[in-house]
């Protein structure tokens, strides 16, 4: 069984950066994680850049809206259980 990390976020990237140190330290890490983005800046894309992650990320920016980033990221997943943080 499959596990995608999604993390829908606007403007909060030190919250961000504290979630994803969180969910790298998990015993069972998520075979995909999805941030789906609607900052300002793209801090975020290029944080993701620089470090090295333990599992599968994938980056998205798209408008502001909860319940859009959320189904955008159902939409780009392929696993079977999806988390949401």
């Amino acid at each position: 069984m499959k596990i995608s990390v999604i993390i829908c976020t606007r403007n909060r990237f030190e919250d961000f950066k504290k979630a994803l140190s969180s969910i790298a330290k998990q015993t069972r890490p998520a075979d995909e994680f999805i941030v789906v983005d609607s900052s300002d800046e793209q801090k975020i894309e290029d944080y993701l850049n620089s470090i090295n992650i333990p599992f599968s990320t994938r980056y998205f920016h798209t408008q502001p809206g909860l319940t859009l980033q959320r189904n955008y990221g159902i939409r780009e997943s392929v696993s079977d259980l999806l988390y949401f943080f």
